[in-house]
């Protein structure tokens, strides 16, 4: 299976949408890659992932609620 991170926008999309990955799930991975990796690479000089955290838990109810 492919990698989230690795994911075209429109597939990425699609799997959002039809529930097969929820936006926290999503921003949690990405956070961790974002950490992961960013030691080497210093490309964020800053990063706010309690509140990428929270938008993809809205994000999230919006979705459970067809929106």
């Amino acid at each position: 299976m492919t990698a989230l991170h690795d994911l075209e926008l429109t597939a990425l999309s699609r799997r959002l949408h039809d529930g097969d990955v929820s936006p926290v799930e999503l921003t949690e991975h990405l956070l961790a890659r974002i950490a992961e990796r960013d030691e080497r690479h210093h490309a964020f000089v800053c990063t706010t992932g309690e509140r990428a955290l929270a938008e993809a838990r809205r994000a999230e109810a919006e979705l459970a609620n067809g929106e």
